[in-house]
């Protein structure tokens, strides 16, 4: 028996190297549930956080994704190099709190391993993955917005528990903060217009998604989110309307800019004159008092950088320990982990970056997800001036797009080329 369950075993390793059509439906209803619980996370550990461990598994013994030792090396130099940051920066944290600092790093470590998961699962099964990944996400978004909408118009019951604030007046709801929230919606409103302007079909779900999204992302009041949300969509429609040049796909994005955009301004305003947000919105466009705090609060954390070039530790400099957080991912990783921490964190984005850049101008079957998960990364990157993202979920989610996307295409040349010549809007792309 125990030699039948290792012969199992290997085969179940030896599945990846074997032509598949899809993932096998177990597999693909456990990467959905994970994706789709991934919003609930009020409280951590969250409950994706406890199936991700039994999914991993599952999916490593049936060989349903790419080793993760396959991964192009500027992505395994680049963790590897920033987790030996990590553990050197950890010297420092011996005067501090040394239970913290580990912690903070064995979230750090999760954070990586979810890259990993989602790298090696799209480079085995590629746009049968993604599409199983987008629903699974999707469905995740539209859960969250449809809750923090019904809680913002007071129709849940116990809607204040929604709200970040006494006051109700910003929707963090499945989440704990709405500064989170809000972009993992921003996130979806590209994943779901992406489904609606490259498929053969439009779907409803997915403008009801992208619409419920946007009016989601305005009832956070996250500030953050709204700069990742315009940096994110002059991103998308400049790849989409001059790099990718599709006529279908233009007519329906600017079609669906027409339609979508007095909706959400008609949504917004009714919600202004229902209530006495209006006031609170005119404050938030405004520069606000904790702002001035902040940035002197970050020239102080340089000037501890320029002090410990290894950093003083993985999760260290925070509040209450200093007056304030550091709010920007970049500076925190370089007072937290050193020169070589940071430098080791920007490869590791800037290939990410790289490789989904690479795959719009290639124009081929899965251009609709490169340029989607680029313009998400883009807006994210942006806001990490002003907010700490290391440890989102969705931000290593949609980092991982772009590599387990061109790691499939790059084993599958054959497969990525017929697919360019079976796509239902090359005739008149240009």
């Amino acid at each position: 028996m125990s030699s039948g369950y290792a012969a199992g075993l290997v085969e179940g390793l030896e599945y990846e190297e074997r032509a598949s059509v899809a993932p096998a439906p177990l597999v693909a209803l456990a990467v959905t549930l994970l994706l789709a619980t991934s919003s609930f996370v009020s409280v951590e550990p969250a409950l994706c956080d406890i199936l991700f461990g039994p999914v991993l598994v599952l999916v490593l013994i049936t060989g349903h994704m790419v080793s993760p030792l396959r991964l192009p090396g500027v992505f395994l130099g680049s963790i590897i190099v920033f987790m030996l940051a990590n553990y050197a920066s950890m010297a420092s944290a011996w005067a501090w709190d040394v239970g913290d600092s580990w912690f903070y790093l064995a979230v750090t470590l999760y954070m990586l391993a979810y890259f990993v998961f989602f790298a090696g699962f799209l480079g085995r099964f590629g746009q049968r993955g993604m599409e199983i990944m987008r629903d699974g996400y999707l469905l995740a978004a539209l859960i969250t917005a449809t809750i923090g909408v019904l809680a913002a118009f007071h129709i849940l019951p116990n809607s204040e528990a929604y709200f970040r604030d006494a006051a109700l007046t910003r929707v963090k709801s499945t989440f704990k903060d709405p500064n989170v929230f809000a972009p993992f919606l921003v996130g979806a409103v590209f994943l779901g217009a992406a489904a609606l302007v490259h498929a053969e079909r439009m779907k409803i779900r997915y403008l009801l998604v992208v619409v419920l999204s946007l009016i989601g992302v305005t009832l956070s009041f996250s500030r953050g989110a709204w700069v990742h949300l315009a940096v994110s969509l002059v991103a998308y429609l400049a790849m989409e309307l001059i790099l990718v040049r599709r006529q279908v796909v233009s007519r329906r994005l600017l079609g669906g800019l027409a339609f979508v955009s007095p909706v959400l301004v008609a949504g917004v305003f009714a919600l202004l004159v229902t209530t006495d947000l209006g006031s609170y919105l005119v404050q938030r466009l405004s520069f606000q008092s904790y702002d001035a705090d902040r940035f002197a609060n970050q020239f102080f954390a340089l000037e501890l950088a320029d002090r410990n070039l290894l950093g003083i530790g993985p999760g260290q400099y925070m509040f209450p320990r200093f007056s304030l957080d550091i709010h920007n991912l970049y500076l925190r990783v370089l007072v937290e982990n050193g020169v070589v921490g940071l430098l080791a964190l920007l490869t590791l984005l800037g290939a990410s970056l790289f490789y989904g850049l690479a795959g719009v101008l290639r124009r081929g079957p899965n251009v609709g997800t490169y340029t989607a998960s680029v313009a998400v990364i883009m807006g994210i990157m942006v806001e990490s001036l002003v907010i700490d993202t290391l440890h989102w979920r969705h931000f290593f989610f949609f980092l991982s797009i772009p590599v387990g996307l061109m790691m499939y295409e790059r084993s599958r040349p054959a497969e990525a080329a017929d697919g360019l010549s079976a796509l239902p809007f090359e005739d008149g792309a240009e």
